[in-house]
This record gives structure tokens, C-alpha cells and sequence, in this order.
């Protein structure tokens, strides 16, 4: 009950906020406009402002847990096996593809 009711407020706020901030923006893009024009004589050309057509709250996106992530990466590599064929030049001394341990580290640095 309570969770629901602070979610409906925290949207009310941010929404709130959200159209004092784009007001704010626009007064500083017309401004903007002005000095441009009146006051240095130069053509003024509007920014991309694709990111002020949003509204609301970002919506949080599911993360996968770091293990997850790992035996994703381990059964793609390996076709679900966690062993390789010995063919291969970059196996190490355990079986496992190189490229796969450094894309297991790359995403143990991303969770950090």
C-alpha cells in the first residue's frame, strides 16, 4: 500500500519537475535565439530536442546479475559445453576459450 502510494507521488513530483525544467529550457533556447540573431547576426538553428518529446519517469531496466551474464557468454561460446575441442590456439590450460575469459572480464568490469 504504502510502496504504491509513494510511486504515485515520486511520478507526480517528477512530472512536476519535469515540466518546470522543459519551461526553463525553452526560455533558454529562446534567449539563446536572440543573442544569435540580434546580437551577433548569425543564423540560429534550433538543437535535436528529441529527449524533451519524453515524459514520465525512465522506467528501470531489468539487469542481469553478473553469473547470469557469465553462463550466457560460457554456453554461447561453447555450445553449452564447458570444454572445447583442444584444436583451437587460443584455448588456455583449462579448456576455456581466451576470448570467452576476456568477455566473462569485461562484463565482471561493467557490474563493478
Amino acid at each position: 500500500h504504502f510502496a504504491a502510494l509513494d510511486a504515485e507521488r515520486f511520478e507526480k513530483l517528477w512530472l512536476m519537475s519535469e515540466d518546470e525544467a522543459k519551461a526553463l529550457a525553452h526560455r533558454v533556447l529562446e534567449t539563446d535565439r536572440i543573442i544569435h540573431e540580434q546580437q551577433l547576426g548569425l543564423v540560429w538553428v534550433s538543437p535535436q530536442l528529441a529527449f524533451m518529446e519524453r515524459s514520465g519517469p525512465i522506467e528501470h531496466k531489468t539487469l542481469r546479475m553478473a553469473s547470469q551474464a557469465t553462463a550466457d557468454t560460457l554456453q554461447a561460446e561453447t555450445g553449452g559445453d564447458l570444454v572445447e575441442e583442444s584444436e583451437s590456439l587460443e584455448d588456455t590450460s583449462s579448456g576455456v576459450n581466451r576470448r570467452t575469459v576476456k568477455r566473462i572480464l569485461d562484463l565482471l568490469c561493467d557490474e563493478l
